[in-house]
C-alpha cells in the first residue's frame, strides 16, 4: 500500500465528496441533520442529551455560604445617622472566593465553595444589618441610598482567611476602621480591630463557621466603639 495515497473511507451514503474535496450532504444525511436540528430547537433533545452528543463536560457549581449579622438589641439610643462605605481589600480579597492561607505569604482558596457575593460587598451588607438589628442608632445607610451621615464609616479588610498551621486551622479576620465627620470631611477617630475563633477541622463547613464566629466578634467591637458617647456624640454636635 502506497503510504503517500490519500485514505479512503467506505461511504455509507450520508455524505458524499466535491470535486474539491468539500463534504456534500447526502438526501438522508441532510434529512438526519435537519431532524437533530429541529429537535433541539423544539426542546426535544435535553440539555444532557445535547452535551452527551457533542461531549461536553460539566463540573457541579460550587456551594455557596453567607455570612451573618448578629441579631442582637444593643443599650440605649444615639440620635446618629451612621454611612457605611463598602470596605477596600487587596485583589485576594476583593472577589467571592473563601481564602485559606497556609503560610505568611501565600493564600489559596476553598475549590467548592465562594460566598454569596463578592467579600467586601457582602461585608459591607452584613455590618449594616448589625447596626439595624442593634436599634442604637437613629439610621444606618451605604450611601447608595443618598442618604447623608452625620458620621461616615470607611475601612479597610487587611484579613479574611482561614489559617492552617501544623494541623490546626483558625479563623482570623482583620479590619481597620476609620470614622470621618460627613460635614467637615475630617477624620474623627481610626481604629484596628481582630478577632481569631479556632475551626473544628480543616472542612469547608468548619472554616465557614468559624469566619462566621470571627465576624461577628469584630463588629461587635466595632459597634461597641462607634456607639460609645465618647467618640461619636461629642464631634457630631459641633
Amino acid at each position: 500500500m502506497d503510504p503517500d495515497a490519500p485514505l479512503r473511507v467506505r461511504n455509507r451514503g450520508l455524505v458524499k465528496t466535491s470535486e474539491r474535496g468539500q463534504p456534500v450532504f447526502s438526501k438522508t444525511g441532510s434529512a438526519i441533520v435537519m431532524v437533530l436540528m429541529s429537535l433541539v430547537l423544539s426542546g426535544g433533545l435535553t440539555g444532557c442529551t445535547v452535551a452527551s452528543l457533542v461531549g461536553a463536560n460539566s463540573e457541579p457549581a460550587p456551594a455557596t455560604h453567607d455570612l451573618l449579622a448578629s441579631s442582637r438589641r444593643g443599650l440605649g439610643h444615639l440620635p446618629i445617622q451612621l454611612t457605611v462605605a463598602e470596605p477596600s481589600a487587596v485583589q485576594a480579597l476583593s472577589n467571592s472566593r473563601i481564602a485559606i492561607k497556609p503560610g505568611p505569604h501565600e493564600i489559596s482558596y476553598f475549590a467548592a465553595a465562594v460566598w454569596t457575593d463578592k467579600l467586601p460587598r457582602l461585608l459591607q451588607l452584613r455590618l449594616i444589618e448589625t447596626f439595624e438589628n442593634s436599634r442604637i442608632l437613629k439610621a444606618v445607610s451605604s450611601g447608595s441610598e443618598r442618604i447623608r451621615g452625620d458620621i461616615g464609616l470607611a475601612w479597610e479588610v487587611r484579613d479574611f482567611q482561614i489559617e492552617v498551621s501544623k494541623g490546626s486551622a483558625q479563623a482570623h479576620v482583620r479590619f481597620y476602621v476609620k470614622l470621618v465627620d460627613e460635614d467637615k470631611g475630617a477624620l474623627v477617630s481610626a481604629r484596628e480591630f481582630s478577632a481569631t475563633v479556632r475551626a473544628d477541622n480543616d472542612s469547608v463547613e468548619a472554616g465557614v463557621a468559624a469566619l462566621k464566629d470571627a465576624f461577628e466578634a469584630a463588629s461587635a467591637k466595632i459597634m461597641r466603639w462607634i456607639t460609645s458617647r465618647r467618640i461619636i456624640v461629642a464631634d457630631a454636635s459641633e
